[in-house]
């Protein structure tokens, strides 16, 4: 299922400054991602906490500037249910900035941050910032980013987005908080994703937060070269490998012997000394990622008794 953007709750404007903010959204379906984007200012802000009307179950990903203690922030709430009707951050103290509500559906409903979330920040004065490169495992992850600037030009954001589509571009309007906000569905690529954000007054602090979610049922992993027979005299070490593409996430191995798990978490299975007990078993090996798992075709081990031995047993 690929991943699609659903809706969208209104950008809020915190001018003046607010100890709470409320954004109103009811999400179109359960089971779905729900993000806020966005960025804030204030004297010492801190920490900030998320919350929907339902629960406080939100994970927050930001980047806070070096100076001035502003901040970028992505926070999501996956596989959400219903009865959702509002989000609510909370300051520690009077804030003011933008943000978003964005929902997504085809996105997997649980694990579905794929790997560490990217932060970046530039001191005062700034004009740029580089977001850093995030390399995805997945080939269809949704990328979500934000920035924001501490400044006081109501200027619009210049940042080149390319292959990302924009949804907030504001500057200090009365007083609130220039802050930009992108995404990306990505296509067939694991990245490196990166944007360089631009606000050109560049008397501010600057921050940045990329964060990548892996898709809903990407599949499991591919097995690109099955594991093959192998013949060998007693004694001698049996050699089995395999080699595999990931859909999401790092790959982990399981090999069997006649469905027993042997050797260890490796694309490389190495059975030795062999005995004759191994004559004629099955080698397989299941290969798993964040999205499921996907079992090898059985490859025969044969053990070919030495001299010494057929002439014992004769």
């Amino acid at each position: 299922m690929a991943i699609a953007r659903v809706g969208t709750g209104s950008g809020d404007n915190t001018a003046g400054g607010v100890t709470s903010l409320t954004i109103p959204y009811t999400p179109s379906a359960t089971g779905n991602l729900l993000a806020l984007m966005g960025s804030f200012g204030g004297s010492g802000l801190g920490a900030v906490t998320v919350a929907d009307n339902t629960s406080t179950s939100w994970t927050v990903r930001s980047a806070s500037g070096p100076t001035f203690g502003d901040i970028a922030i992505v926070a999501y709430r996956e596989n959400i249910p219903s009865g959702i009707t509002s989000v609510t951050l909370t300051f520690g103290v009077t804030a003011f900035g933008h943000a978003t509500v964005e929902e997504f559906s085809g996105v997997a409903t649980s694990s579905s941050q794929d790997g560490a979330a990217v932060t970046a920040t530039a001191a005062s004065p700034a004009s740029t910032l580089g977001s850093g490169n995030l390399t995805a495992t997945g080939t269809t992850d949704l990328i979500l980013a934000a920035a924001g600037a501490d400044d006081s030009a109501n200027t619009a954001w210049t940042t080149t987005l390319g292959s990302f589509t924009e949804i907030i571009n504001v500057g200090d309007s009365n007083s609130s908080h220039p802050t930009q906000t992108a995404f990306q569905i990505a296509s067939g690529s694991t990245g490196p994703f990166a944007l360089t954000w631009t606000y050109t007054p560049g008397s501010s602090d600057m921050e940045s937060v990329l964060v990548a979610f892996l898709a809903a049922g990407a599949g499991a992993p591919t097995i690109n070269t099955q594991p093959q027979p192998v013949t060998v005299y007693q004694g001698q070490a049996a050699v089995f490998t395999i080699s595999a593409t990931t859909s999401g996430g790092a790959l982990s191995y399981q090999w069997k012997q006649n469905g027993s798990n042997v050797g260890t978490n490796s694309s490389t299975l190495t059975i030795t000394p062999t005995t004759l007990s191994d004559n004629g078993t099955s080698i397989t090996c299941s290969v798993s990622d964040s999205n499921g798992t996907t079992v090898s075709s059985a490859a025969l081990l044969t053990v070919i008794a030495t001299a010494v031995t057929a002439w014992l047993r004769a």
